[in-house]
């Protein structure tokens, strides 16, 4: 599968350190493991590749740059960690960083997450949404001064 980003052509995978895939739609949803896709920010039409590798908080090794979480999940909720990783216009300039996400199933068999996220000095704060069904994923993200959007895919290891 070829993506379109910012003018140049980019095969889905090429940028893990392993082969992936692509992973079929009919399998039950799940928050975590490796997702790719393309992120959007519609204040400064930036756009590119991005990267999650999602794990459950209460198996994550911390990270010293994750962001803090003062309270425990909230009754019926889940917490997730996300490494990110997300290149700026089409594929130029990586950026990582870490999030956490709050997860809840729904009785439709989707999940719904939340989450805020302090940026730095240059991003401000940043609140973000979405919802995991089967192997897509939708976010929405608006921060100070952008607001935007991603869409994923997982993808499967195949080493």
């Amino acid at each position: 599968m070829m993506l379109a980003l910012a003018g140049c052509e980019v095969k889905t995978g090429d940028s893990w350190d392993h082969r992936v895939v692509l992973a079929s739609d009919l399998t039950p949803s799940a928050v975590d493991g490796q997702w790719e896709g393309q992120w959007q920010s519609h204040e400064f039409l930036d756009n590119g590749l991005i990267h999650f590798v999602i794990v459950p908080s209460d198996v994550a090794q911390v990270p010293t740059m994750l962001p803090a979480v003062a309270s425990l999940p909230e009754p019926g909720t889940r917490r997730y960690l996300a490494k990110v990783t997300m290149w700026h216009f089409g594929r130029l300039c990586p950026e990582d960083f870490n999030m956490v996400l709050i997860a809840t199933a729904t009785k439709n068999g989707q999940i719904q997450f939340h989450g805020d996220r302090d940026m730095g000095p240059l991003g401000g704060f940043c609140k973000y949404d979405g919802f995991v069904d089967s192997n897509k994923a939708v976010l929405s993200f608006v921060a100070e001064e952008d607001f935007g959007s991603l869409v994923l895919r997982r993808v499967v290891n195949t080493r």
